[in-house]
Formats: C-alpha cells, sequence, structure tokens
C-alpha cells in the first residue's frame, strides 16, 4: 500500500445524523497525514507502533493487546527496534539482530512482516522525536483492537475471510452511516489501498473520536528511551 489512508470525521452529531460525515484521503507522507488536522484540537490515531525499544520484543502495549484478543493475538507483533530502522535490507536486520544477541541472548528476531513496516515506522518515529509534545493529541492504535472496540468486546475473524469482512463492513456502516457511499466513491487503486485498508482506517477514526470524548482504553503508558510514549488506545 502506498502512502496512508486517513478518515477525517466532520461534525459533532449523533451518528444517525445526516450532519456528521465522513472524507477518506491518500496522504503520501506522515506528515501530510498529520496536516489533516491543521487549524483543528482533533484527536488523531495511527495504526503505527509509536514508542520502540531498543530490541525487538513485544512493548508492554503489545502484550496486553495480545491478551485482549486472545485467538487473534498474532495480528500484534513485536515493531522493529529503533536501531533496526536503519537497516538497509532485511538481511541486514537480520543481522543487527545476531549482532545484539551477544549482549542480551533472549532478544527476538524481526519478521519480514514487521521489516516491510519500518520505513513507515521510521517516518513516523522521526516526525514523533522532532514534535515535542504531539502525543498529547496523536495516539497509536491497532485495527484489531479498534474493530473489538466497536463490536463490544468482541474478537472479529479474520478479515480476509469473506465473514470477517462482511463483518467489518456492517460495524463500519453502522458507526458511520456515510462510509459505503464515500468507499464507494473514493477512487483508489488497488496498489493505493484494498477494501480492508479502508475500513481499518474508518476503525481508526472511531478509536480518536472515543478519545476526544475521554471514552476509551489505553494500553501500556510506559516511555522509551527518547521518551516517546509506548500505548495503543481503543
Amino acid at each position: 500500500m502506498g502512502g496512508w489512508v486517513a478518515v477525517s470525521v466532520f461534525g459533532d452529531a449523533p451518528k444517525e445524523s445526516a450532519e456528521r460525515s465522513t472524507r477518506v484521503s491518500l496522504c503520501p507522507t506522515f506528515a501530510e497525514l498529520i496536516a489533516l488536522r491543521a487549524g483543528t484540537e482533533a484527536s488523531l490515531a495511527v495504526d503505527i507502533p509509536m514508542g520502540l525499544l531498543e530490541t525487538v520484543k513485544p512493548r508492554p502495549c503489545d502484550e496486553q493487546a495480545r491478551k485482549l484478543l486472545g485467538h487473534r493475538a498474532s495480528t500484534v507483533f513485536a515493531p522493529p527496534s529503533r536501531p533496526l530502522l536503519a537497516a538497509a535490507s532485511y538481511s541486514d536486520a537480520r543481522a543487527l539482530v545476531d549482532e545484539s544477541r551477544k549482549t542480551e541472548p533472549a532478544a527476538k528476531s524481526l519478521s519480514a512482516q514487521a521489516f516491510a513496516l519500518a520505513p513507515k515506522i521510521k517516518e513516523a518515529d522521526d516526525w514523533l522525536r522532532s514534535h515535542e509534545g504531539a502525543q498529547n493529541w496523536l495516539f497509536e492504535c491497532h485495527p484489531e483492537l479498534s474493530f473489538r472496540a466497536i463490536a463490544d468486546g468482541r474478537v472479529l475473524d479474520d478479515k480476509k475471510t469473506s465473514h470477517g469482512q462482511v463483518d467489518r463492513v456492517r460495524l463500519i456502516a453502522h458507526e458511520f452511516p456515510d462510509a459505503l457511499d464515500v468507499i464507494a466513491e473514493t477512487r483508489l487503486s488497488s496498489k493505493d489501498a484494498q477494501l480492508a485498508d479502508l475500513l481499518d482506517a474508518y476503525a481508526a477514526a472511531d478509536s480518536a473520536m472515543h478519545v476526544a470524548a475521554g471514552d476509551y482504553e489505553e494500553l501500556g503508558g510506559e516511555t522509551d528511551g527518547a521518551g516517546l510514549i509506548m500505548r495503543m488506545v481503543c
């Protein structure tokens, strides 16, 4: 997927009201994603690790998320350590992990899936470290946790299954009455975003709304070596 898919929510009216609307955007960079809230005091929830450890292992918020998701725990992976963000390739990252094990034998290896996200994680990490105070309104979320909150604590089936995808469509349509029309009218290529990506973006927007209302759950809360908070909200 290219860029960052975002859902903006406009209006404070109840969900049933047509006065409340949404918009889907594709932002090429993290900075452009952040710029969507310019001139507002909106909360923003993004599905990207914020706050990193010095070795590859689950953060406390990752461990807590896994417990909440039960049989879907594998959807929460240990993010790259901050030193690994400089690796030019997956093999280089694996070599750095092997080197770190000389001083910390318990250090975990890095999955290919996690390394594939390293450029985006680095982009967010670089931005956060140069914008002190941003975590007062910028939060990390995880789509499976966000959907769990929307479904009143029910953990959804894999989004790759027909049941899991239809379940997500129904939940988003209930929370955001205009969502299906907006998605249908959004002209993004399959390289830019799949339907599952758009639904995840709506779930993140729902988490951001709960944060703004003060009605949300926060996992973790510890501070990393760079002073960033490691947490997830839902």
